[in-house]
């Protein structure tokens, strides 16, 4: 893509609310603020749903269990597209972790968990007014791949 295409669809961006100072932006930016304060909650989901399919995993202490989703835990973020109500936008959020877990007398395991959530973010208050978890997009998966054989 070249240098006049990358500007002209920046400038798009910009002028459809979607900078970093305009209405998408600030919703953007809320829905960020509004991820800080829940990877506790988020965290705790994926613990109990990893648990949920994998109950070997319940042999060993839940709180190592947890702080290892929590330790791995990360937010992604959709672009904001315009809501059912005006000053309203929705954002997906993806809350995911690929924890590395140890059991006593078994290998080490990892798993790759996921959740979906979409927010609809209010830009002039600033504050997230409803979310739903998408619970057609929750997948959980034993990635013991990933662990590094050294």
């Amino acid at each position: 893509m070249g240098k006049p295409r990358l500007i002209s669809l920046a400038l798009v961006a910009v002028l459809a609310g979607c900078g970093p100072g305009g209405p998408g932006g600030v919703a953007s930016d809320t829905a960020r603020a509004w991820t800080e304060t829940q990877t506790e909650r988020a965290a705790l989901d994926a613990t109990q749903t990893l648990l949920g399919q994998f109950p070997i995993l319940r042999t060993i202490n839940e709180v190592a269990v947890e702080d290892a989703v929590r330790e791995a835990f990360h937010w992604a973020l959709s672009s904001p597209v315009s809501g059912d109500h005006e000053n309203q936008f929705r954002i997906k959020v993806k809350a995911s972790s690929r924890p590395k877990i140890s059991v006593p007398n078994m290998t080490p395991r990892a798993y790759e968990i996921s959740l979906d959530y979409e927010l609809t973010v209010d830009y002039v208050r600033r504050v997230v007014v409803g979310y739903a978890i998408d619970t057609s997009g929750i997948t959980v998966t034993d990635r013991s791949d990933l662990i590094d054989e050294r």
